[in-house]
């Protein structure tokens, strides 16, 4: 069994958004805030504001040592029905990040 040997932060997101705006993708500490609809307080070329994920999900995923990944059918599910996917930051099935036999 694979197991998790360090800890991390993974950004999944419901495949649908990606589709409509691959910005969802991005991990919103790591975005603009103007691309939240905040004012920005540097200077650059400012985003449109996302369209609201209303009905679709995003979640950020924290893992610890000693866990073992989700499998594919505990990942989670969007209420629109798709499985959620790996956007941004550390990649939760990434094998820099996991020890053990598959």
């Amino acid at each position: 069994m694979r197991l998790y040997h360090s800890r991390g932060h993974s950004y999944l997101v419901c495949p649908r958004l990606l589709q409509l705006d691959k910005r969802h993708g991005e991990h919103w500490e790591k975005a603009p805030k103007c691309r939240r609809g905040e004012q920005c307080l540097k200077s650059h070329k400012h985003e449109a504001v996302l369209l609201d994920p209303e009905g679709h999900l995003v979640v950020d995923f924290y893992w610890f040592p000693g866990c073992r990944p989700p499998t594919e059918e505990e990942r989670p599910v969007c209420p629109c029905g798709r499985r959620l996917v790996h956007a941004d930051l550390d990649d939760p099935y990434g094998p820099q990040h996991l020890v053990g036999t598959p």
